[in-house]
Formats: C-alpha cells, structure tokens, sequence
C-alpha cells in the first residue's frame, strides 16, 4: 500500500491534484501512460 503523508488537505481539489500527480509519476515509471478509460 502507498504510504500517505498525514498532513493531507481537505480541500477535495487539492486532494484530486494530489492523486493525479501520484498517477503520472507512476505511469511516467513505467515508461508509458496508462488509459484511464480502460
């Protein structure tokens, strides 16, 4: 499981930023994107 910092906002905008960019980061990982859609 992903270690999450404790300090997370609550602002449910920042938090889906947040996610987004741990998203990239993994797919930028790989080497490739991922399609969301699939």
């Amino acid at each position: 499981m992903i270690s999450m910092p404790e300090d997370l906002p609550d602002d449910p905008v920042l938090l889906k930023q947040l996610l987004v960019q741990l998203i990239i980061e993994r797919t930028a990982d790989k080497g490739h994107i991922v399609d969301l859609k699939e």
